[in-house]
């Protein structure tokens, strides 16, 4: 079995960070990710030496808003469906302007209706953040999500769309701000979700999971030479279960890539007690393997 990672926070707090993202920038290892506790929604750790992790920054109900994208949705509180949550937040850098956009997944507490993204906006990555709304993209339906940034600085997003049937690529504007039009959908009606998109040795990487709720099952992966078309049919990856983790990011440290995955408690009442594992990802030709060297 593999562990769990457990983060060392200060004052022995635990670190709060779920279906996150880890990133190395200004000498620093920031940690991004879900914190439902009270009115939090975002938190973002720091660490020097990849053990010991800051709480820098808490992205609440209450953030600032910023009205000036219009058809976007600024409400952060809820209704009768209940308080928002905010998921898989990820954290992509602007080319034009060299802000720090924070982009999520918006949905009400008890109803998975909205199926949303949203995103925010800051000068630094330690923010503040300022919320700019919530809609979906060119229309569609969209859940789990990620971020990606191609060698020529293009950004994108890929998120889960159609009820979870199929997975859409979109190209963002300059700004990283708004969605500019659709690039591919991927895998259509084969359920797939907790999406990973990278790029290595000149080939793009997708990783994903299926559609099992809190339970973890066996991951999958693809590959291309190009975003638009020309993906592998999908390929497992990892154990049965994924070594019971669901994908959340993948990441560079010490020039080998590593995989980060959630370990889900099990149910909604089990959330805060989720951890995480990091694993080695290696590839070749194609070929994802995960876990210990051999």
């Amino acid at each position: 079995m593999v562990e769990s990672w457990e983060p060392a926070a200060v004052n022995d707090e635990k670190v709060h960070a779920h279906g996150g993202q880890i990133l190395h920038e200004n000498g620093f290892w920031y940690f991004i990710g879900e914190d439902r506790r009270g009115r939090s929604r975002v938190s973002i750790y720091r660490s020097r030496d990849f053990i010991s992790w800051e709480r820098r920054y808490t992205f609440t109900l209450d953030a600032a808003v910023d009205n000036s994208f219009p058809g976007r949705d600024t409400t952060l509180e809820g209704g009768a469906c209940g308080r928002c949550n905010l998921e898989r937040p990820k954290i992509i850098r602007s080319r034009r302007s060299g802000r720090y956009v924070m982009w999520m997944h918006f949905e009400y507490e008890n109803d998975y209706r909205e199926a949303r993204l949203a995103s925010a906006w800051a000068d630094s990555i330690e923010g503040p953040y300022f919320y700019t709304g919530s809609f979906r993209p060119l229309g569609n339906m969209s859940r789990d999500l990620n971020v990606f940034t191609d060698d020529d600085g293009q950004a994108y997003i890929i998120s889960t769309t159609d009820d979870n049937r199929t997975l859409n690529i979109y190209a963002l504007d300059d700004d990283a701000m708004s969605v500019r039009e659709k690039t591919a959908s991927l895998f259509p009606s084969r359920y797939r979700e907790a999406p990973v998109l990278f790029k290595k040795d000149g080939l793009y990487h997708l990783i994903t999971s299926g559609c099992t709720g809190w339970k973890p099952n066996q991951g999958m992966y693809s590959w291309s030479h190009t975003l638009s078309e020309g993906w592998n049919e999908l390929v497992p990856f990892g154990d049965s279960t994924t070594f019971d983790s669901q994908p959340a990011s993948v990441f560079e440290k010490d020039g080998k890539l590593m995989y980060l995955g959630d370990r889900w408690g099990g149910d909604r009442e089990s959330y805060f007690r989720s951890t995480y594992v990091i694993l080695p990802l290696r590839l070749e030709d194609g070929v994802i393997e995960i876990g210990d060297e051999k």
